[in-house]
This record gives structure tokens, sequence and C-alpha cells, in this order.
């Protein structure tokens, strides 16, 4: 009997080739099937590419069936961490097995960062594996690493950014009173979803023809109400404190160190110049 291949999801920002990590990956492990997905900014509902990687990172399908992938890679580039690492903060909290692939180290390093994978996956509580842009190696310990994964169905904690007590108890009376009740996501799906009811407007228009809606906004002015009366923006405060727990990330596991200036073409010439130079 012919064993069911995992599907892993491939999950970047604009500007990544990742259909040629995907032909790379592809040529090194048949244990699995690489699905690269439309590049994004964040998972939400903001543009189409947003809404097909969000629903299928959720499990919703338009035939209705429920299936999630069976894990994702995360591409992140080191050139871009701050704002990268928050659609990977964002996976990370559906809970499915989820690895970095830390791209562009070298190119970081020309600019004077250098960036400490050990660290930041021992912050972020998930693996975080390099990837370096000429063939070799780092692919296939890439798939080593996806594959132990599975071995760790779930990362340690359930929200690595822990946000504000007020966020917390407005999800919390949220997924309580509503979520958990009428929207059959599993338990890391209904957080992400929850937080987006509660900081995007008009994510509740995706519910409007639901029987249930009017209790839906019932509930949802009172997790908003928990923030308010604590002094705290509901629209604002996931998006600062997940911000907050990147720039934390980052000043963690990397560090910057002043790269010489080159001085061009003149510069090179009166090298030449010197004595004893070549």
């Amino acid at each position: 009997m012919e064993t069911k291949k995992k599907k892993i999801a491939i999950v970047h920002h604009p500007g990544f080739a990742a259909e040629a990590v995907v032909s790379r990956l592809g040529a090194l492990s048949a244990e699995f099937v690489w699905q690269p997905q439309p590049a994004v900014h964040m998972l939400g509902r903001n543009t189409p590419d947003e809404e097909t990687v969000y629903d299928y990172l959720l499990g919703r399908t338009e035939q209705g069936k429920k299936h999630h992938p069976d894990g994702v890679v995360v591409l992140v580039s080191a050139t871009g961490l701050e704002r990268q690492l928050y659609l990977a903060s964002q996976v990370i909290d559906l809970r499915l097995p989820t690895v970095i692939a830390l791209t562009d180290l070298e190119v970081a390093a020309q600019k004077g960062l250098t960036v400490n994978p050990p660290k930041m996956a021992e912050h972020i509580g998930i693996a975080v594996q390099p990837l370096q842009s000429h063939p070799g190696k780092s692919a296939e310990v890439l798939v080593e690493t996806v594959s132990d994964a599975f071995a760790n169905k779930e990362p340690k904690k359930m929200i690595h950014w822990r946000p504000p007590i007020a966020l917390a108890d407005a999800y919390n009376h949220l997924d309580n009173g509503w979520i958990y009740k009428h929207i059959r996501l599993h338990k890391g799906a209904r957080l992400l979803e929850g937080l987006r009811l509660i900081s995007v407007p008009k994510a509740i228009d995706d519910f409007s023809e639901l029987p249930e809606h009017e209790a839906l906004v019932q509930h949802l002015e009172e997790a908003r109400e928990i923030i308010s009366t604590r002094k705290e923006n509901w629209a604002l405060t996931e998006v600062l404190q997940r911000n907050n727990f990147i720039s934390q990330l980052v000043a963690t596991a990397t560090q910057r160190v002043e790269v010489a200036p080159d001085g061009g073409f003149w510069t090179r010439i009166i090298d030449r110049m010197r004595p004893g130079v070549n």
C-alpha cells in the first residue's frame, strides 16, 4: 500500500522565488508534496491572495471540506526580519507543525547583520533552519527539519507573542461565547480568527449570512468593550503587541556591525597607485 504523502504549504512574502525552493526540495524528498502559496504580507482577507492562503491554512475549501496542510514552511529573508516575521507569527499561532526557512543570510552579513538561528528558534518556539542560496546540504537539512517537526505536533506555547491581558480576556470571551460553538475550526485557527474579528472592523461581515450573526455582534461588542475599559485600542492592540514581540526577537537573535563603505572605482584606482599594491 502506497504511503500518503504529507502536504507542506510554502508560505512567503512577495519577492521570493518560491518555485525554485520547491524544485530543490522536491528533488530531495518523496515523502512530502510541497505546495507554494501566493505571496502575502499577512494572513487575513484584505486581498484575494490573502484569502486563498488564509482559508487553506485554516482548512477551508470551496467544497466545504475541512482539510488544512500537514505542515508549513515559512520562507523568511534575513534582510527583512521585522516585516516578514509578522506573517510567520500568525502561521505559528495556527499550531500546525511549522518550520522557518531562513534565507539571504549571506546578503544580510554583507550589510552588517548577523543572525543567530538557534537563538531565534529558542525565542519563537519552533525550528529555524538556514537555507543557503546555493544548492547543497542546507536543503537536505531543511527536509530533515520538516520531518522532525512532525514528531512534535504543536509548538510548546499557544500564543508565542503573549498578548496583553485585556486582549487575551477579550478573545477568550468571544471564543467561549460564540466562536467555539459556531465555527468548526481547530483551536489555533479559532485563535487567529478571533483576533481578526476583534481587530478588523469589517471582519464580521464574513459571517453576515449566518443565523447566529446577531449573537456574534453582541459578543464582539462585549469583547471589544473588555479592551476599551482597560484604556487600550481594540483595533491596534494585537498589531502593536505582536510587533513588540518581533522587535524583541530581532534584538535577541541578531547582531549588527558597521560595514566599511566601498569607496568605489576611484578609491580602487588610487589604491593601485600606492607602492607595493598590485
